[in-house]
């Protein structure tokens, strides 16, 4: 089974997977376990059905946002409540992919097929406070701009 490090700290997504395209799950953290199996319901509705010009797929209470490396066929997958959208979904998304793509499957398939990558815990640690970051700096950046009248 793959990796699943347990939740250093609270977070607003709920969980974040990645996977091969051919449904091989290669990484996932999970903060606040989902009620059902979003990502399945993904895989399904999504992926299985080429509806890939949707930019967010919705499961029950649940929201998911996913990027794609077709080059390598891997999926990056975020999910959150969808009460409570965290407004740096996007960017982690895109750090995390090219972080991965970059450091983890740099070796292609024979990196893709080993099973531990428990290494990336710390990376996507990182990766998850510097979205956090920004998302905080630029709404502090938005209440201290001057409002027009």
């Amino acid at each position: 089974s793959p990796p699943t490090a347990p939740a250093p700290a609270p977070s607003m997504i709920d969980q974040f997977c990645i996977f091969e395209l051919g449904g091989t799950v290669l990484w996932t953290r999970t903060f606040l376990p989902p009620k059902g199996d979003p990502v399945s319901a993904l895989v399904r509705t999504v992926l299985l059905e080429d509806r890939l010009a949707l930019t967010e797929f919705t499961y029950r209470t649940h929201a998911l946002r996913w990027a794609l490396d077709n080059g390598r066929g891997l999926v990056f997958v975020v999910v959150y409540q969808k009460s409570l959208p965290p407004p740096y979904a996007d960017r982690l998304l895109a750090l995390v992919r090219d972080h991965f793509v970059r450091h983890e499957a740099a070796d292609g398939a024979a990196a893709l097929t080993r099973s531990d990558f428990a290494a990336f815990d710390p990376a996507f640690d990182r990766l998850l406070d510097a979205a956090e970051r920004k998302a905080e700096a630029a709404a502090r950046a938005a209440r201290l701009a001057p409002r027009s009248r």
